[in-house]
């Protein structure tokens, strides 16, 4: 059940509204910012013809520190509320699939069994009918029994052979179910 691909699906949906309802929350928190700024020019001006140096460089910055607070907003509570209802929701959500597929998982453990314990019966009947063939075999030598009715233990004999080769493919089928329900 850990491994189910729908419950962790959904339990990462919870995972998610959490997140958009804690990020939520911040927005109604006052923020706090820091920013700079630097600039530098330099122009091909003269200023004076007798001094060396005669260009013109410019350079300035300037820093900022700043304090937002949001104004009041009415409906905060609201969507909060909402927001932390969507949570409990999932969550809520969650143990429907978890329930889901907890019964789902039982049904197929329970398909599993029967098969088995239907093979388990099928094995025993071959056995029977191997006896059977035998002695109307025996019979039928004797005159005592028709081949029609030899005819006919055989091919349900047969016919048993083929419902254990079904009832395997339908065990496989159920653990392939397991497997595609699980994450590896």
């Amino acid at each position: 059940m850990s491994k189910n691909l729908n419950i962790l699906q959904e339990q990462a949906k919870v995972s998610m509204l959490k997140t958009d309802y804690e990020k939520q929350k911040t927005d109604y928190l006052p923020k706090i910012y820091f920013s700079t700024g630097l600039d530098y020019s330099n122009s091909g001006d003269t200023f004076s013809t007798t001094l060396k140096d005669t260009n013109k460089d410019d350079a300035g910055g300037n820093v900022a520190l700043g304090l937002e607070m949001p104004l009041y907003d009415y409906n905060k509570s609201t969507k909060l509320e909402e927001a932390k209802l969507e949570v409990l929701k999932q969550k809520a959500f969650v143990n429907d699939v978890k329930n889901e597929e907890s019964n789902n998982f039982e049904t197929i453990l329970t398909k599993i069994d029967t098969y088995k314990k239907h093979i388990k019966t099928i094995e025993d009947n071959i056995k029977l009918y191997d006896e059977l063939i035998k002695a109307n075999e025996i019979s039928n030598q004797a005159g005592m029994t028709s081949m029609y009715d030899l005819d006919i233990l055989r091919n349900t004999k047969e016919i048993n052979l083929y419902d254990l080769k079904i009832n395997d493919i339908s065990i496989l089928q159920q653990y392939v179910k397991l497997h595609f329900q699980t994450r590896n």
